[in-house]
């Protein structure tokens, strides 16, 4: 197709969800090589109002024609942004590019912070002040009742099992580890709480959780979670 040099030139805003990998200056040379194909002048302008890196989504402003005029005051304008931060892994980059090695993000008990540290750890009473989001009362299960320490699943509970020999349940039941492994225990812990919490049953109950190692900060969570409104 052959450009006409008499055709109007196109002027305008378009907004692109730019997808992961691109730069947004490629953004803007497929659109003009887009415009030209369907018979826009060889010459035409097209811009952007505000990079986005290669590994970012989302918002790209693209001015077209006579728009790009007024680039200035898009880019003046204000932006947000949004990012996911991974804990797990590290990578000589510090993004995604490089090669990612994940790290040991096990919980660590008590008493192995007290050897490491060749000193008791303080533990914070009852009535301390709040200092975390977990050491609200009902952080861990904000609407439905928790019954720890339970012998049995009475009608209308779900239950929060712990070890190889679950209690009988005719409702919701998710076990924390079947290996009785603390470790997994206490990683699955908030996330099976939330959604036992969601599942709209009149309560939650908790099998018994030995107190010791991390069985003492689940016991702890369990225990604030426990706790009347």
């Amino acid at each position: 197709m052959t450009t006409n040099p008499d055709a109007p030139s196109p002027t305008g805003l378009l907004i692109i969800d730019k997808p992961i990998g691109k730069t947004s200056m490629q953004v803007c040379a497929n659109i003009r090589a887009r415009l030209r194909k369907a018979g826009a002048p060889k010459r035409i302008k097209v811009g952007h109002a505000g990079t986005l890196d290669p590994l970012a989504t989302g918002v790209l402003v693209v001015l077209v024609g006579k728009a790009t005029r007024f680039q200035d005051r898009f880019m003046a304008g204000r932006k947000r942004y949004t990012a996911r931060v991974d804990l797990s892994a590290v990578s000589r980059t510090d993004d995604r590019e490089g090669p990612v090695t994940p790290i040991n993000c096990e919980p660590v008990p008590r008493h192995e912070i007290e050897a490491a540290l060749s000193r008791p750890v303080a533990r914070a009473e009852d009535d301390a002040p709040i200092a975390s989001p977990g050491q609200l009362s009902r952080h861990y299960a904000p609407q439905t009742p928790l019954r720890i320490n339970a012998a049995d699943v009475q009608p209308g509970e779900v239950l929060l099992a712990f070890g190889p020999d679950p209690l009988p349940c005719d409702s919701k039941a998710i076990n924390l580890s079947r290996a009785g492994d603390l470790g997994e225990a206490a990683a699955k812990l908030f996330a099976s709480l939330r959604e036992l919490d969601e599942a709209g049953s009149f309560g939650i109950a908790v099998m018994p959780i030995p107190d010791e190692g991390l069985g003492e900060a689940i016991n702890d969570r369990l225990r604030r979670a426990a706790k009347a409104r």
